[in-house]
């Protein structure tokens, strides 16, 4: 089994503290940015504060 590059994995595969690099408790699109996740982004910002909170990160529909 081989670890996948960080840069390519998608969002929702990686930890929220691993990608709050700034470490204030939200993603900013910067921070997601190599987490392919771009156009998603704006779906999961779902109280459109610009930013992805804990709860937003981790919410999984269905």
């Amino acid at each position: 089994m081989t670890r996948s590059d960080s840069s390519t994995t998608p969002l929702v595969k990686r930890s929220f503290d691993e990608l709050d690099t700034d470490h204030d408790g939200r993603l900013s699109p910067v921070e997601t940015a190599g987490a392919a996740l771009t156009d998603s982004f704006w779906e999961l910002d779902r109280n459109r504060d610009g930013y992805l909170n804990r709860q937003e990160h981790d919410y999984h529909p269905n």
